[in-house]
């Protein structure tokens, strides 16, 4: 996975259930690995696209994550310009 891919974060507790509430929607910000981690940007709940849960990435268990499209590609490019991310 690339930067500005869109993930789904599955956590351990909802069995892999991608549609789980407490999954969290984001994007890769870096394909660098540290180990088996990349930084994911998260989005906020009730804003898929628009904004994020905080300013930097999390650093993320990559083997957690799924590639999953939660808004137009257009947006996280935007995202990615609008803070330097390349």
């Amino acid at each position: 996975m690339k930067p500005g891919a869109q993930v789904i974060y599955i956590l351990l507790h909802v069995q892999g259930k991608a549609d789980h509430p407490d999954c969290m929607h984001g994007f890769i910000t870096s394909d660098h690995r540290l180990g088996q981690s990349v930084y994911v940007h998260f989005w906020q709940a009730e804003s898929v696209g628009v904004g994020l849960r905080r300013d930097g990435a999390t650093l993320t268990d990559s083997t957690r994550l799924v590639p999953f499209d939660s808004c137009e590609q257009s947006v996280v490019d935007g995202l990615m310009i609008e803070r330097k991310i390349f």
